[in-house]
């Protein structure tokens, strides 16, 4: 059963579960974690819930650049609208969440494939989710080379703490050692 969220006339956020007023970033952030809920709106009952994440999606969208590519991205599916818009939003998740790690010749190859279907348009919309996937590409390499970074700091501080176990366990063993040299010289 949905979370019910109740929205006042004064857009306060209200969840009756937890019964205290949310933000539109805690709801986003029960989203997240999978909670399902619904947006009511306490006068009149209605069911008013993609309305509210549509104001989610525009609050966080107005962090991002405002690159020439995200706002031909936004025209289009404004432009398209209803059912062609999630038909749209749709092929681009599914093209993002298969072509994103491949190379870039077999996602090319991935492209060629869903044209030739019918699935993906041969027009602007290939070109805006190509253009999307190479800079999330570039964002993974960036951040594959931050971790590389970040592990070759690490690295020497890791073998040194590995080498100072190492001679603390042989301090052991030698104590551990004289000790059983001085029990066996006893027996």
């Amino acid at each position: 059963m949905a979370r019910i969220i109740k929205r006042y006339v004064n857009r306060t956020l209200y969840d009756t579960e937890q019964r205290r007023t949310i933000t539109l970033n805690d709801l986003a952030a029960l989203v997240k974690n999978g909670v399902e809920v619904q947006v009511l709106d306490n006068r009149t009952g209605e069911d008013i819930t993609s309305h509210t994440f549509s104001q989610i999606l525009a609050s966080q969208t107005k962090g991002w650049q405002r690159e020439a590519t995200s706002l031909q991205l936004f025209r289009r599916l404004i432009q398209k609208g209803g059912a062609e818009m999630l038909e749209a939003v749709k092929k681009a998740m599914l093209a993002g969440i298969g072509a994103l790690d491949l190379s870039r010749e077999k996602r090319e190859k991935f492209f060629d494939e869903l044209i030739k279907r019918g699935e993906q348009p041969k027009n602007e919309e290939a070109k805006l989710v190509k253009e999307a996937l190479d800079r999330a590409e570039k964002k993974t390499t960036e951040l594959k080379e931050k971790i590389d970074e970040r592990v070759k700091e690490l690295m020497p501080q890791f073998m040194r703490r590995q080498s100072e176990q190492i001679d603390e366990l042989n301090q052991k063993i030698d104590a551990l050692t004289k000790i059983v040299e001085r029990l066996e010289s006893r027996a």
